[in-house]
Parts: C-alpha cells; structure tokens; sequence
C-alpha cells in the first residue's frame, strides 16, 4: 500500500529542487552579519570602483585573464545547487592564482591581511571551482586592494592545496543546505497538496471554468492571456487555483500577482485562505511599500538612528527560519509581528522573505519598474515564474509612468542660490561648475520654445546626458563629504532625478518621445514613454506565461498592443455571471458634455439626477470627468432643493476620510443620498458596496481624458503607426474608466440595480463597440425619463 511516507520520497525522487545562486550571495547569505546600512554611498563612486578594476585589469600582461565566468552544480540529497560567478581575474602561472580586486576608500596603509574575511572566502570559492574543472592540485587566491582616489594596489597572497579548498567549499554548502532542506521539505510537502487539491467551492460559476482552462494553458505553454471577467466571476480564484496546478506539475516556479490597489492584494490573500482550509499548503507574501510598514518613520534607514537597522544581519538568518517554520500567510501583520520579535527591519525582512514564498503580492511596480524592482528576481537568466496581473486595465498609464522621466530647471535654480555662499569651500566650487553648465543646457531648450510654450524632439537630449552624468559625478562627492551644506537635501533629490533620467535615456529609442514645456516659470525636459509594450516584454520574458485581466479590458486589442506584440497570445472575453433581470442600464441621449457644450448642459443633468435619486429610495452616485464640472452641476442640483443627502468627494483624501466618505453609503436607508464623485478617483474602482449600500450610478460624459501634449503624442504616435489614434489616446482609456465606475453598482448575484449613462456620443457605434455586448442600454431623453426610469425599476423588482 502506498503511504504518505512513501509518496513523499517517490516525490523526492521524480522531481529535484534547483536552487541558482551566485557566489556572492550563497557567502552572503551563509555568512552575513552586522548593520542595514542605508546610507548614501553614490553611484558615481560604485562607477569609480569599476573603472579602477578596469585600469588594473589593463595593467597587468598576457598571463591575466580578466572577468571569467564560473559555474559549478552541486548535487545533494535530491537539491541542485547551481553556483555561477565571475572572477576578476585569472593568472596563468606555474601555480594558478584567482585575483579578486576590491576598491576601497581606506588608506592602502591601514589594511591588514585578515580585514575583511568574506573578500577570501569568495576567492577561495572561485578558486574550489576553477581547480575541480581543471584538475588543478594547488592554487593561490590573491586579493588586490586599489584605492579609487589614485589607482594605488595592495596585494595580499595566499597559497592553497586542492584538500584545503574542497574543505572550505564544502563548509559553505553544507550551511546553506539547512536552508535548502527546509525549501526541499516544503517544495515536497507542497506539491503533493497542490496534487489533491480540488477547486475550493462547490461549483464552478458561469465563466469561471473557461477562464481557469485559459489561465492554465496559457502558463503550460509558457504564453499571454487577455481576459475580460466582469465583476462576479471570481477572477482571483479562477487565475489562482489553475496557476497553482500548474507550479504543482512544474509549469512554473513562483507566482507574482500584480495589482495597482491594496484592496485587490487582500483579496488574494483571501483566496489563498480558502485555498488553505481545502488542504493546501502554500506560502504567500504580501509586500508592503517602506514608508507604510517601517518601525521608526523619522530615522534615517542607518544603524546610528534605527534600532532595527543595527545588528539587522546578525538576526536575519534566525528570523528567516522562524517565519519559514510556523507560518504560512506572510501578511503585512504576520511581517511586522515576526520583524518584531527579532528586530529586524520588517521592509528588508520581507524581501528576502520573498525568495521563499511561493506567491509574491506586491504593486506592479516591484515587477516593472526600473527604479524599484526586485532585482534579485529579475537579472541573468530567464526563469519560470507566473505573472498574474490583476486590474491589467491600470497598466497602461502606470507602465508609461515607470518608463519615462523628467528634470526641471527650477530646483537646479534653488541648489545654486543655496551653494553661493559655499562657493570657494572645497569641493562646492567644482560641484558648483557643473551646475552652472547643467543650468545652461536646460536653458538652451528653452529657445526651441519661442512661439509656443512645448515643443516635441523624436530624439533624446544627447547633449543633455553628458552633462547630467558629470553632475551626477561631482554631487557624489557633495553628497558624501558635504551633509552641513543647507541645501543637502535638495541636491540628495534632485541627484536622483538625474540618476533616473539617465537610466531612463538607456532604454530610449523609437517608442519614445522628448518633449519641453515652459510653466510656472520653469524649463521642464520630459522622456516620455509612448509605447511601453518592448519594455514590459523585457520582464515577462523572465516568466512560464502571464494574465493580463480585469472586469474591464475592452477592446481587448487595445491592451494586447500596448502589453505584448505576440499574435500567439490568447484573448478571453466573459459576460457576467448575475442574473441580466438584476441590472438596467440607460443612456440619457439628449445630454452634450463635449467642453464646448459642457456650459449648457448643467441643468439638464442635475434634473436627471434629480429624477434618478427620487425615483427610489437608496444610495447613489453620480461621477463626472473633472472637479469643475462636478462642481458646476452639484450647484446646479442644490438649487433644485431636493430633499436628499448629498455628500461630495474632494481632493487629495486622506486613508482616514475615505472610510469616512464610504460609511455615507449605509443599508436600508429611509432618505436617498447622493454622492457626486470623480472618474479615475479613489471610489470608481476598487469600491465593494454590496446589497442596497449602492442602487443606482450615473456617469456624466465618456470619460474623456482631457486634451494636453501627452495626450497629442499618444495619439500622434499611434497615427504614425496606422493604428486608432484618436481611441487609443482618447476614447479607449476614457471608456475603461466608464465600465469601472458602473461596475460598483452590481456586485453579487443579490445585488440590483440602475446605471445611467449621460452623454449623446454612447449612442455610437464607435461607442458601443466598446461597452460590454451584455449591457443592453435603454435610450432615453429628459422627455421620457421618468416614465422609462420607473419602468425599469418595475423590471428589476
């Protein structure tokens, strides 16, 4: 009879745990210890110490061979450990030598042989390596000091035999195999749950087996899936549940699900909890930004001021083991709660946690963007992690965000005001020369702004480039030597707003665009990410397959162009699962709310409102394209003294008043409410009011995005391309933002129902080509309204 002991080894020995790993990490991870030390250090001095690698490689003679590639897999108890490194140099000599050179700041005069352990530790690796591959019996490790500030070296020589080596290489796969036990023993315990789990309700809902059929088969064959799942089908659990088969039966690694709100991780994790009481066993880990989960918020991120930051890497380790023994669910509070107990910085805890949980809920710009991503998981080599992108719709712009950068002249105004004063101390007055030059470079684009106050360049500011860098260069030295300086803090942000618009300028080519702007009395120089598709490319290369869904992905070309270039991607449209009879939608057809007839349209659609919200007693909401002309029609609608409650959104809330704003919208109400909201704002997405806590919405206008230079470049772009300019800059983000504001009316199988819809243009068949095929609308005019407004009440109930 087959027992669970034995399933458990015939598991072992079908499938191998593969761990890559590079030198430096397995030494750091084995051996780490003291402080998180966040402090500035510069890259213009990270870039020193590579060009004095470069200027000693090129000094030494034939024998030496610079920046050679080492891998070596070591195979223990069913664990691959693949170890890949690249050595400095290799000296061919009677006795082989491994040279590993360090830049320092120290005077060459103060190093001793034995200063820094980890630095021998790494040559004696490469050197187990490069001897077993070339059957080498001794071997010498030489580390060569050079100083960043005159190319000076110290060496420091030792000389080892083959026995001496394997003991020390073995010494150090041995530590890191109690780590890799524990990931064995969990990756076995895992997959044989992955194995009997079955899908976790009774049933499957109406468009839920086929969009987890999608998902799964998008992953096996390592492609992308486009799918529109309306509000209803479970579309967390249908991209989970088949994604988790398929890590079970070795399609993928790793999970990355990927949302723009907070709102949508907790639902996740919700579906992992489920998942969890049907027998699976799982770890998931939910990042959460910095500045929300840091301890001490005031101190800087450096051992003399936190805490946590002091000793964080003596305790790292025994924390890591804790959390990986008791827990399952790395949740924000589960996070804090153990970075506590070991007082270690909870931020950093829960990266490296990262590279142990079996599904990362984080914001898509731990993924994509440059600036921030985890880079741990997305450099070398190509590996089989599953991207599961929830809320795909948000991409678009937040994805143009990530890839593009500005500068501003103004700021660089501020920092040479504060420095004149400094101007002859040492170091300011070469920092403030270069100042100067950027200054003038930002200066001459001004006048390609004579006539107007923009202007648009195909081509990156290449003269620009050769300036920042240098700038970037003399603030390294500033930054580091110069903290009594007023202005340190102004030059600490704009430094790394240069240092992103270089990095920014790398990835440039033709799906950007360079564009100037004069306002508010400044020069503003913007690299402008058009078209994000290659770049997000670049990352979903790293994954098995990737899913791309929301409730509203329409037209689903749309996001397909601008997410991936591949016609062997799948696509999947869904109608909702709700009863049709639950839900009206309508369309005021005689309501004009293009700008130049915005002004005529006030009293119109607050009459309308006015109608809608008497016409049953419960909540409502009314979402307009912009603050003004939310205000303009709520003043319209107060002097019609309607006996209702109006509650109003205004800008820039805080955590605290959003809550305060959505307990307006209570059940059984005996007086309608109105709440007058803005597109695109924090209540038409991501908003859950179920039951009769919402009735009715109506969206004034189709969302338009308003006219600006972006907007023009888009549109510009895509016409050079052949492509729907004006829709794709215009009419398909306005009609995304639309679908979602509607779809906070119905949100469960008892949920019923209005949305009205005011504005002429969705009459159009370029307009409801766009609009789910299931809507249906009701045309109505101000004439009809009441009557065709009771009628569809009468429906529903």
């Amino acid at each position: 009879m087959m027992t669970e002991k034995n399933m458990t080894d015939k598991t072992k020995i079908e499938k191998k745990t593969i761990i890559d790993i590079s030198v430096r990490d397995i030494i750091h991870f084995v051996y780490r210890g003291g402080d998180l030390d966040a402090r500035f250090v510069g890259k213009a001095r990270a870039l020193e110490g590579t060009k004095a690698h470069q200027v000693i490689q090129k000094k030494m003679g034939d024998e030496y061979v610079s920046e050679v590639t080492l891998k070596h897999e070591v195979i223990k108890d069913n664990i691959s450990i693949r170890i890949k490194g690249r050595v400095d140099g290799v000296i061919h000599q009677e006795t082989m030598m491994i040279d590993e050179i360090k830049s320092t700041l120290r005077t060459l005069e103060s190093l001793e042989e034995d200063d820094y352990p980890l630095h021998w530790l790494q040559g004696e690796i490469y050197a187990y390596i490069y001897a077993l591959q070339h059957d080498k019996t001794v071997m010498q490790v030489q580390l060569t000091y050079v100083s960043i500030e005159d190319y000076e070296t110290r060496r420091f020589v030792r000389d080892y035999s083959f026995e001496a080596l394997t003991q020390i290489f073995n010494r150090v796969v041995d530590k890191y195999l109690e780590f890799a036990h524990q990931i064995d023993d969990w990756q076995v315990k895992r997959d044989k749950s992955i194995s009997e789990l079955d899908f976790p309700f009774d049933g499957y809902r109406k468009g839920q087996r086929e969009m987890a059929i999608c998902v799964y088969k998008t992953i096996k064959e390592k492609k992308k899936a486009f799918i529109q799942a309306p509000t209803g089908i479970g579309k967390t659990i249908s991209t989970l549940f088949p994604t988790i088969k398929a890590i079970g039966e070795g399609h993928a690694s790793k999970i990355f699900y990927l949302t723009a709100k907070t709102i949508t991780r907790s639902v996740a994790e919700e579906a992992f909890e489920i998942m969890r009481a049907k027998g699976l066993s799982m770890k998931n880990l939910t990042i959460t930004a910095k500045d929300k989960i840091c301890f001490e918020k005031d101190a800087a991120c450096i051992p003399e001021e936190c805490s946590f930051a002091k000793g964080h890497y003596n305790r790292i380790n025994e924390a890591m083991s804790d959390i990986m023994a008791n827990e399952d669910a790395f949740t924000r509070c589960v996070i804090e709660t153990y970075a506590m107990k070991h007082h270690v910085c909870p931020f950093e805890f829960s990266l490296d946690v990262a590279l142990m949980a079996d599904c990362v809920i984080c914001d898509y710009n731990y993924v994509f963007d440059p600036r921030v991503n985890l880079k741990r998981f997305f450099q070398d080599v190509q590996k089989d992690y599953a991207f599961l992108v929830d809320e795909a719709h948000n991409l678009v712009d937040r994805a143009r965000g990530m890839y593009s950068a500005v500068i501003h002249k103004k700021s660089l105004l501020e920092i040479k005001r504060g420095l004149k004063k400094h101007a002859k101390e040492d170091k300011v007055d070469s920092f403030l020369k270069v100042v100067n030059k950027l200054n003038k470079a930002l200066l001459e684009y001004k006048n390609n702004c004579i006539e107007k106050d923009e202007y648009v360049f195909d081509e990156g500011p290449q003269q620009l480039y050769q300036v920042m860098r240098s700038f970037a260069q003399q603030a390294d030295f500033i930054l580091n030597d110069r903290k009594d300086l007023d202005v340190y803090d102004l030059i600490l942000e704009y430094y790394f707003e240069v240092l992103n618009f270089i990095n920014i300028s790398e990835l440039y080519d033709d799906r950007f665009k360079t564009y100037v702007e004069l306002k508010n009395n400044d020069v503003v120089v913007h690299l402008f990410c058009v078209d994000p598709s290659f770049l997000l490319n670049q990352t979903l290369s790293f994954g098995s397959g990737s899913i791309f869904f929301s409730a509203t992905l329409s037209p689903i070309k749309y996001f397909h162009r601008l997410y991936s270039f591949e016609e062997r991607d799948y696509t999947l449209m869904l109608s909702s699962p709700f009863p049709d009879e639950n839900r009206r939608y309508m369309i005021g057809s005689d309501i004009k709310t293009t700008y130049k007839m915005r002004a005529f349209s006030y009293e119109d659609i607050a009459l309308y409102i006015r109608d809608f919200v008497l016409s049953k007693t419960g909540n409502y909401i009314v979402f307009f394209s912009s603050y003004a002309y939310k205000k303009e029609v709520l003043e319209a609608f107060e002097m019609l003294e309607v006996d209702v409650d109006i509650v109003d959104q205004k800008r820039e809330l805080t955590e605290e008043e959003k809550e305060e704003f959505l307990n307006h919208f209570k059940e059984g109400v005996k007086k309608s409410m109105i709440a007058f909201c803005v597109l695109g704002g924090s209540f038409s997405e991501g908003v859950d009011l179920r039951g009769d806590k919402l009735i009715g919405t109506a969206v004034v206008g189709v969302g338009l995005p308003m006219v600006c230079l972006e907007r023009e470049i888009i549109k510009a772009y895509h016409q050079e391309h052949n492509e729907d300019a004006f829709n794709y800059a215009y009419v398909y983000p306005g009609l995304n933002k639309v679908m979602q504001a509607a779809g906070r009316v119905i949100r469960t199988e008892e949920d019923k129902g209005i949305i009205m819809l005011l504005d002429e243009r969705y009459t159009y068949n370029s307009y409801r080509q766009v609009i789910p095929y299931d809507w249906q609308p009701m045309i109505t005019s101000r004439r009809n309204f009441k009557h065709d407004i009771k009628y569809s009440w009468e429906q529903i109930e």
